[in-house]
Parts: C-alpha cells; sequence; structure tokens
C-alpha cells in the first residue's frame, strides 16, 4: 500500500523480515527540540547498544534479559531464561560420544570442544629407580598399565620421559607397546638425546601412530626401551596422556 497523509499506520502492510538498512521513523529530542527523523536498523540497534552499559562482571540468575515474545518486546530472568533453554532442548538418552561437542565461553567467546578434547587423562608411573642405570628390554620396571572403563575408547596424545641422571652419547629409545591389541603405538619412537634428561627436548620428536592410539577397557600398556646411550641414564619416570 502506497503511504498517504491519511493512511493509518495499522493500514500499512507489515514487514516480517526487515533489513539493516531498512527505515524506521524516529523522533529526535522529544523533550526540548523535538524533529521528525528517519533512521535505518541498523543505526538503531547500534545507537541502542552505544547508550547501554556494558555489564563486566558477572551475571546472577536475577539479573533481567530483554526479549522479543512472538512479536511483543517482554522480559525474564537469566535463570528463567536458561530454563526455558533447557526445557526447549532433547535430553541426551545415552552416554555422549567422544566426539560429542559441548558449548563453552572462553574468556567470553564462545566455543566448542569435543568430549575427548575436554579433559586429558594422565598416568606417571617410575620404571626404574634414581640411583639405577637404564637398560634395554620389554616392559621396563616390570610394569603395565591398565586400561580402567573410563579410559575405553579414547586416543594415547601424550608421552613424555624423564631420566633422573642423564646419559651421554647416542640416544635412549622408548617404545609404548599395547599388549593386549599386539601393537606399538608409536610410529616414531620416543628418544632422550644425549645429556639431556628430558624427552621435551628431543632432536626427533616421538610420532603417535593414528592406527594403534585407541584403548580398551582391560587393555594392558607396558613400556619397552630399544636402546640406551652409550653410558646409560640413571632413573626413568613415564608419563602417558589419554584423550
Amino acid at each position: 500500500m502506497a503511504y498517504t497523509e491519511d493512511t493509518r499506520p495499522e493500514d500499512l502492510d507489515a514487514l516480517t523480515a526487515p533489513a539493516g538498512a531498512d527505515i524506521l521513523l524516529i523522533v529526535d529530542d522529544p523533550d526540548n527540540t523535538p524533529l521528525t527523523k528517519k533512521i535505518t536498523i541498523a543505526n538503531l540497534l547500534a545507537g541502542i547498544e552505544d547508550a547501554t552499559s556494558a555489564v563486566t562482571s558477572g551475571y546472577a540468575g536475577t539479573d533481567t534479559l530483554l526479549f522479543i515474545d512472538g512479536g511483543v518486546a517482554a522480559y525474564t530472568t537469566i535463570a528463567n531464561f536458561l530454563a526455558g533453554i533447557e526445557d526447549a532442548l532433547s535430553d541426551i538418552a545415552a552416554v555422549p560420544a567422544l566426539t560429542d561437542t559441548l558449548l563453552l565461553i572462553d574468556g567470553g567467546t564462545a566455543k566448542t570442544v569435543t568430549k575427548r578434547n575436554l579433559q586429558v587423562r594422565y598416568v606417571e608411573v617410575r620404571l626404574v629407580a634414581y640411583d639405577t642405570d637404564c637398560a634395554t628390554g620389554d616392559k621396563q620396571g616390570g610394569w603395565h598399565f591398565h586400561i580402567p572403563p573410563d579410559l575405553n575408547g579414547l586416543d594415547l596424545v601424550y608421552v613424555h620421559a624423564e631420566n633422573d641422571t642423564a646419559g651421554t652419547t647416542n640416544t635412549m629409545d622408548l617404545e609404548i607397546y599395547n599388549v593386549t591389541q599386539t601393537a606399538d603405538m608409536l610410529s616414531t619412537t620416543l628418544t632422550i638425546d644425549t645429556t639431556e634428561s628430558g624427552s621435551d627436548t628431543a632432536a626427533t620428536p616421538y610420532v603417535i601412530d593414528t592406527n594403534n592410539d585407541d584403548v580398551a577397557t582391560n587393555d594392558l600398556i607396558r613400556v619397552d626401551c630399544d636402546a640406551v646411550h652409550d653410558t646409560a641414564a640413571k632413573g626413568l619416570v613415564v608419563t602417558l596422556g589419554f584423550g
């Protein structure tokens, strides 16, 4: 419908999908020198943001939010708003999969994270006494790690080895072996270089074999030593991370 001086606002065609460039009628300075002007929706929203104080601290459940309820401006508390979101969402009937994503707020920025990456589980064990020379051989320290149900389906994501006294000349080479699945979990072994006490400074970083990195309930994991320094290091602590 075309606009004339006799047109009532309620007689105009309704706009159901406004754009930022669409124009609204506005009265500027109504209490002093009122002037009828126009403003785009984009500028109106920007003006509301500029005129509104930012909340810089945490939110309370009793704080209120402004929202549009079926075309009508209304308000609700944050507590009721969150309860409404919960009511509108479907429950997860089964245990969430490792690849399922969660929404989190990182310093004010919304991000997603998979259940797998939400928390890495670590196990650390001493395999060789602090004053004892390291030596080659499978199942160092006579130790193996049992995979409990909570780690079922996770992957090996982190490995580190530490000597109490550094060895010299050549490297100490370690392999993580899944006894139950009869598979090496590293495609490039974990090494500790000459005169270094930790694998974190190795010239050749270890590589996890993504075809053999997963673990299942009741798997047994051991650490094998394939090589030692010419002058053997003393003591050995290994840390494994699963996520």
